[in-house]
């Protein structure tokens, strides 16, 4: 049973579990409830033996699936800019948009 990985998707790695969740930047071009197949694994961690799978660059015949929960925005960030003496100050704010996933099953593909 694989039960972790490391993933690349789009510029970005992230660790995963099986029936863990994690956020991504958005999706835009999947809708909510749809499954994925994530086919750009770097690093495939096996439990039961302490086997570790390195890709070069990337690990063949396993694939990641995962579900699409839901699109959402994370926290308000608020850049603030100032010069002192100057007069000059800016106050903005930014909310990222980001998709959140579920991985399902970490798998070989063959299997």
């Amino acid at each position: 049973m694989y039960k972790k990985a490391i993933i690349q998707f789009g510029n970005h790695q992230y660790l995963i579990k099986i029936n863990k969740y994690i956020y991504l930047n958005k999706l835009n071009k999947y809708n909510v409830n749809d499954n994925i197949l994530i086919k750009k694994n770097i690093l495939l961690i096996i439990d039961n033996n302490n086997k570790i799978l390195i890709g070069k660059p990337y690990i063949k015949n396993f694939i990641i699936k995962a579900k699409i929960l839901e699109h959402l925005k994370n926290k308000k960030i608020i850049i603030f800019k100032k010069k002192k003496r100057k007069g000059y100050n800016i106050k903005k704010g930014h909310r990222q948009k980001l998709t959140k996933l579920k991985i399902i099953n970490i798998k070989k593909n063959g299997s």
